[in-house]
C-alpha cells in the first residue's frame, strides 16, 4: 500500500499509526481507513497506537474533506479492529480528529490536549459516529 499521509510503524506486535498532525485531508482519511481495514485480519498485531507527527493530533478537517460526500469512515474502520486501539492525544483534537480518537478503546491525553466538537455549534452533526461515541465516553 502506497502511503503518503499516514505512517505505519511496526514494532513487534505493536503497530503505530501516525497521522500528519495537520487538518485531516481526504487522502489521509482514505489511507487511515485502508490501514485499519488491512489490520482487521492481521493476527500478528496485539495493539494499535494512534499518534501524530506534530503537536496537534488532528485540528479538524481540511477543505477537501466532506465526510458526508465521501464513502470513507476511518472511525468505523478503527472500531472494527479486534485488538485494543490506544490514541495518544496532544494539542488540538477537533471535529473529525475527535471522532477518530473516540473510536479508540483508550485515549491518553497530554497536558496540552484540547478536545472539541465545533461542528455542533456550527449547526452540523458529526457523521463518523461522534455523537454516539462521545456520549458513551463522557455520559450526559
Amino acid at each position: 500500500m502506497d502511503l503518503r499521509h499516514v505512517e505505519v510503524v511496526r514494532e513487534g506486535d505493536v503497530v503505530r499509526v501516525v497521522l500528519s498532525g495537520e487538518l485531516l485531508c481526504a487522502a489521509e482519511a482514505h489511507e487511515l481507513t485502508a490501514v485499519a481495514t488491512e489490520l482487521v485480519d492481521d493476527r500478528s498485531v496485539r495493539v494499535v497506537v494512534l499518534a501524530s507527527r506534530r503537536g496537534d493530533f488532528c485540528p479538524g478537517p481540511a477543505a477537501d474533506l466532506d465526510p458526508l460526500a465521501q464513502e470513507i469512515d476511518p472511525a468505523a474502520a478503527l472500531a472494527l479492529l479486534r485488538v485494543p486501539v490506544v490514541a495518544a492525544l496532544s494539542g488540538a483534537v477537533t471535529s473529525v480528529g475527535l471522532e477518530v480518537a473516540l473510536a479508540a478503546d483508550l485515549r491518553v491525553l497530554a497536558d496540552d490536549a484540547l478536545l472539541s466538537m465545533p461542528d455542533l455549534a456550527q449547526g452540523r452533526l458529526p457523521c463518523w459516529g461522534g455523537i454516539a461515541r462521545l456520549s458513551r465516553a463522557v455520559g450526559r
